[in-house]
């Protein structure tokens, strides 16, 4: 071994500058590093994508010879959709209508297609239009 106390003092200096050689930063054997792929923002066709992939996984199937469909809100609105694509997962109680011309329309544009599809549930909605109807007539 070398006994020079200026080689040694040199050796003790890169070892404190360095570290003791525990830290090994390249060489032989040591890991490559990967570059971290960017992830770009989603698009709407990634994510139309997974949305029927989904949909295929819970069993849904188109149902044919549907002509519109009229989603009533809580604000006596109605959203209706022409020729749109239906499709149902009964089991997964799932529904999905996609595709068509989505509107929102008043209850008094659709009246005329609505009063044949109506069910009992919605009597009650019906005549409080008729109210607001005929107080709109009364008031002019």
């Amino acid at each position: 071994m070398e006994t020079d106390p200026k080689i040694l003092e040199a050796r003790a200096q890169l070892r404190a500058k360095l570290g003791d050689g525990a830290q090994r930063a390249g060489g032989r054997g040591s890991a490559r590093l990967n570059r971290k792929a960017v992830h770009r923002g989603s698009s709407a066709a990634s994510d139309d994508k997974k949305l029927f992939g989904m949909l295929k996984r819970l069993g849904c199937h188109e149902i044919p010879g549907i002509d519109e469909v009229n989603m009533f809100k809580a604000d006596s609105n109605i959203i209706h959709f022409e020729r749109p694509k239906f499709q149902a997962a009964i089991g997964a109680n799932t529904f999905v209508v996609s595709g068509g011309n989505a509107a929102e329309k008043t209850v008094d544009e659709l009246m005329p297609e609505i009063i044949p599809q109506l069910g009992p549930e919605n009597v009650a909605m019906l005549k409080e239009i008729a109210n607001q109807m005929r107080l709109a007539q009364e008031a002019q």
